[in-house]
């Protein structure tokens, strides 16, 4: 996946969280604001491209959520 794919979607507010994304989010103490501002603002370091997405970008939503759990 794409920086830049990921980071439209955040600025459009097409996202999708997955339940274990959620999780971990939660476990680790970390808001969705500050992944979402680390995501806009950061750079990749290291790609792992056999990972599932744990945050993706929304192609067609008819009303954007402010967070969907899949």
């Amino acid at each position: 996946m794409k920086i830049d794919s990921m980071r439209d979607a955040i600025q459009r507010n097409h996202v999708r969280i997955s339940d274990d994304a959620d999780e971990e989010a939660e476990a680790d103490e970390l808001a969705f604001d500050e992944i979402y501002f680390s995501v806009l603002h950061g750079e990749i370091v290291e790609d792992c491209p056999d990972d599932k997405p744990r945050l993706m970008p929304v192609s067609v939503l008819e009303s954007p959520p402010a967070k969907e759990i899949s």
